[in-house]
């Protein structure tokens, strides 16, 4: 089925949101799928890797590399730390080399990053000519199969429809003119 940009990303948000991640980094993952659906849909496959628990906090030294990096919480800090003036930051065994790519593309388009990967082991490093390329916005195909479990991830932050639920303002009301 094709999907805007903009239904990807949302749905992507509310899917991290419902395995746990934290607000600011469902954020970014869900802005880093919608540039990965934007110039790689082939690889969107990957995302249910990098949405797997667990999404433990990560602290990230620079001279050491981080062991099975997961993508939704330690790429926008690998960035963060490379914004800080680090030169070098290596994330080995990586769960969705695509996001990360993407990642570094939607998140640090301003920033000199050369992202190097042997594998699962990616390499950011800081100094590199930065590429100013805009991903095309037209709809995207995604495999209805993949789009399902999504869509049952962002189920996980709806309210549930009881009728407290309803009384208390959630849903549309007892007519839609309100």
């Amino acid at each position: 089925m094709k999907r805007s940009l903009g239904e990807i990303e949302a749905i992507m948000l509310k899917a991290a949101r419902g395995v746990g991640m934290p607000l600011g980094h469902a954020e970014d993952f869900a802005i880093s799928v919608r540039r990965l659906a934007a110039t790689q849909p082939e690889a969107l496959p990957e995302v249910m890797d990098a949405l797997t628990l667990p999404h433990d906090p990560v602290v990230i030294k620079t001279d050491q590399p981080v062991q099975d990096a997961r993508v939704a919480m330690a790429g926008p800090i690998a960035l963060d730390v490379l914004r800080c003036g680090a030169s070098r930051v290596t994330l080995q065994n990586v769960d969705a080399p695509a996001v990360m790519h993407a990642m570094v593309a939607a998140l640090a388009a301003d920033m000199p990053i050369a992202v190097l990967h042997d594998g699962r082991d990616v390499t950011l490093t800081s100094g590199a000519e930065v590429s100013h390329i805009k991903p095309p916005a037209h709809p995207v195909w995604v495999d209805p199969e993949i789009w399902s479990m999504w869509d049952t991830l962002a189920a996980k932050t709806y309210v549930p429809a009881t009728e407290a639920s309803r009384l208390s303002g959630a849903g549309a009301g007892l007519t839609d003119n309100d």
